[in-house]
């Protein structure tokens, strides 16, 4: 296996006698044999015509073999403000080349040329321009003018950027950006991977737009042409589904520029499916060594299957958006690498999207393209989950904007469908899955959640804002009728307190927003990548979360994901006295009250007046019931256990065993299983219990002993005809601060034939320790060695 080291060994380094000392912004320039056309003179000069100067440029030669060195030389020697690195080997890469001239950069700022495109001559004043007004770090781009040299076609790109179209395509053109330089140690630069040449700045964007703002300059900033001789997009394939299994893989600490030596550029360990790795190797990793044969002898071996493979989960919906992040992105992360999140748009859906895939969960589809996708799934043996929040089958009630949801066409026919197929069916709230069981028994319940980091940001303390009192508002404009009802009410409250509250519409902008003239008012559109916006949120103080919801069939289903939102950016909320909110408990961890007019201004008036400590008291104690039920981490073990409930199950054979990495014992109708707990004491067992629609009976005991393997106390418990999901908890007693202690679990118990298991979690619950699976011919006991 190479690494990108051996690719960064030997540069040579040539500057002027009389270098630029600070420069503002360092411009990158990677190059490969452009001496001889033009292309590489013209790149040059477009970078020195420049109206803002107070740059470097930096210009990073990957081997060229032509005049590149005689002219970047010809031109430093009258510019100083020129770096060349010289490269003797060609790797290929341009992503490691211009990851290098970053690490060699001593600007505040990173704009990048590409040796046959061009800048027009205000591109860095006009992003610098944008840059410096931002009031914290971001990336800044700008348009484009795109000329495609095989259809001879030119067209401009550029526009505000939507998280959702970035899933879809990348409209950025690299050499329209500028972003501090401290972004690539922070959040890892380009991806130099072999599998990345064709995408790596695409892949960039997408990591950083979780992190940070993209902000657009409306100025034509690039002039960039594609499929040049020799080019990224002439000489490399574009493999969609590979794109999206790398950019599923958590890189960021390794491609740190602090840390990017290190870095594998063909590993392909995480492509568990034989066939397609044997396809990917032989067309992008192969040709790389067979064009660098003094490599040869560091080409790693792709002829085993990796010992204990990722589960992938294939994600579709019609577009990217905060539901796909909360009903499963976060659960997957929590789980610390067993389950890798791929996501790919319903609209571009075919059956290459299930190469590499284990599990396949369709999130609030209608369409035809995802009913297709649940027949090859089928077809293929990859189970189908469908996740559903919003109670679709109840959409088209809302309003007759939703008239093509209603029973009898054919989007409501593609649900039924769907539901009806799926092998499971998660649900996140107790309205939605009563609506879905006539069409699929098969449900598991999961609630709303937040990652426990996020929660953690603000719980340690809290200091409330200065003054004013800060009001806030968040979400889409699904909550516009409310708005709207409450409108009044908040022109009354701005009337008692003029300049001692703030209004903050976070989302839906209200078209009356003018009309409150007696209070400050801000608004902020929501961010689609909702990474980005929970941790401005996070990094955000208020005092009052205002959620308001009718009480509508439709409207039960809703989660309480807003009383989450507010408590992280330390407000306490209050909320309509309806289902969703059913966790709210009035003055205790937050606020409620009925939909009736006066009410809301006059519980809003008790608050602002309300002490800062008793305020303070109620939501922290939102904190600790957040904690214990909201957070991602504390339901990770549930949906552990919906995603193994579909999986299919491990073959006993000894092939079978090596491939998947799991240690399968066959038992017949009585096992004992011992956990350790040196230095980390269970404080509740939990076992939960998934019988697949069959039954489970027996006895299960389970003892706790010391280190000495006395018994310190037992629970016998009897399994009587279990089906279905359910649950036990047992206090473990205290231990001593020295002891090892070890809960010693036995079981007896017999299954009806089915696929049921049963699963022995701590608490917090996170990873199992045991699973028992019943199959046509035994029960078999799957050891976890994790802890």
């Amino acid at each position: 296996m190479i690494t990108a080291k051996p690719l960064l060994e030997g540069a040579k380094v040539y500057e002027s006698e009389s270098p630029v000392q600070d420069p503002v912004i360092s411009v990158i320039m990677s190059t490969y044999c452009r001496g001889d056309n033009g292309l590489l003179e013209r790149a040059i000069r477009s970078v020195l015509n420049q109206t803002f100067t107070a740059f470097e440029f930096i210009v990073v030669d990957d081997g060229s073999t032509d005049r590149t060195r005689e002219i970047v030389m010809r031109y430093r020697n009258h510019d100083p403000r020129i770096v060349y690195i010289r490269n003797e080997r060609n790797s290929g890469l341009p992503a490691l080349r211009v990851n290098q001239g970053i690490m060699r950069a001593k600007g505040k700022y990173i704009a990048y040329q590409f040796d046959d495109d061009q800048w027009t001559d205000i591109a860095l004043e006009a992003l610098y321009r944008e840059i410096v007004r931002q009031p914290r770090d971001c990336v800044v781009f700008g348009k484009g003018l795109f000329r495609n040299l095989k259809t001879q076609t030119e067209f401009y790109i550029g526009a505000a950027l939507r998280y959702d179209e970035l899933q879809l395509y990348n409209r950025i053109i690299n050499n329209a950006v500028l972003h501090p330089k401290s972004l690539c140690y922070a959040y890892g630069a380009y991806d130099c991977h072999l599998a990345m040449r064709r995408t790596s700045d695409w892949d960039l964007w997408l990591r950083w737009a979780e992190k940070v703002p993209f902000v657009f300059v409306d100025q034509v900033i690039s002039i960039a042409e594609a499929y040049h001789e020799k080019s990224l997009g002439s000489d490399y394939i574009y493999d969609p589904q590979l794109f999206r299994l790398c950019y599923a893989i958590d890189r960021s600490d390794r491609l740190r520029l602090d840390r990017i030596e290190d870095y594998a550029l063909d590993n392909l360990d995480f492509l568990h499916d034989g066939a397609y790795r044997e396809h990917v190797y032989r067309k992008q990793v192969l040709p790389w060594f067979e064009q660098r044969p003094e490599w040869a002898s560091r080409r790693a071996r792709y002829d085993t299957i990796p010992a204990k493979p990722m589960k992938y989960v294939l994600v579709t919906k019609d577009a990217y958006d905060a539901t796909v992040v909360i009903m499963l992105k976060n659960y997957i992360r929590a789980l610390d690498g067993s389950y890798r999140f791929v996501f790919v748009p319903e609209s571009l859906l075919n059956a290459d999207a299930l190469r590499n895939i284990d599990i396949a969960v369709l999130c609030r589809t209608i369409e035809d393209r995802s009913a297709a996708l649940l027949d090859l799934c089928k077809q293929s043996g990859i189970p189908i989950v469908y996740a559903i929040d919003d109670d679709l089958l109840l959409l088209h009630t809302v309003s007759p904007e939703y008239w093509r949801y209603a029973p009898g066409t054919p989007q409501h026919g593609n649900l039924i469908r769907q539901l009806s197929n799926a092998d499971l069916v998660l649900c996140y709230s107790r309205s939605t899955a009563a609506s879905v069981r006539p069409y699929n028994s098969r449900i598991i319940e999961l609630d709303t959640n937040v990652a426990e980091k996020i929660l953690n940001r603000q719980a340690e303390s809290f200091d409330p804002p200065a003054a004013p009192f800060k009001i806030v508002m968040l979400g889409t404009k699904s909550r516009k009728e409310e708005i709207d009802w409450l409108w009044d009410e908040l022109l009354g409250v701005s009337s008692e307190f003029k300049r001692g509250v703030e209004f903050h519409f976070w989302g839906y902008i209200p078209a009356q927003i003018g009309s409150i003239q007696e209070s400050d008012v801000f608004a902020a559109e929501f961010s689609v990548s909702y990474e980005e916006y929970i941790n401005r949120l996070s990094a955000s103080r208020f005092d009052l979360l205002l959620c308001p919801l009718f009480d509508t069939p439709f409207k039960k289903g809703k989660c309480p994901i807003k009383w989450l939102e507010g408590t992280i950016c330390g407000a306490v909320g209050l909320f309509s006295d309806v289902e969703p909110y059913e966790s709210v408990q009035h003055g205790v961890n937050g606020f409620k009250v009925p939909n009736e007019k006066g009410r809301w201004a006059r519980e809003i008036g008790r608050i602002i007046r309300m002490p800062t400590a008793d305020r303070k008291r109620i939501r922290n104690r939102a904190v600790d019931c957040i904690r214990k039920r909201y957070t991602s981490e504390a339901q990770a073990g549930k949906f552990a256990l919906a995603m193994e409930s579909v999986s299919p199950p491990a073959s006993p054979t000894e092939a079978e065993r090596a491939r998947a990495g799991l240690a399968l014992t066959r038992i017949r109708n009585k096992l004992s299983y011992a956990i350790g707990m040196p230095n980390r004491p269970v404080r509740t067992l939990r076992c939960l219990f998934r019988c697949g629609g069959k039954r489970m009976s027996g006895l299960m005991r389970v003892t706790v002993r010391d280190e000495a393997g006395r018994e310190i106390e037992a629970f016998d418990v009897e399994l009587a005809g279990l089906s279905g999901d359910c649950s036990l908890a047992f206090p473990i007693p205290p231990m001593p601060v020295n002891g090892a202690p070890a809960l010693h679990i036995e079981f007896r118990v017999s299954y009806d034939e089915g696929s049921g298991y049963l699963s022995v979690f701590e608490r917090p619950v996170r990873y199992p320790f045991l699973r028992l699976i019943g199959r046509r011919e035994g029960l078999y006991a799957e050891m976890g060695e994790r802890e």
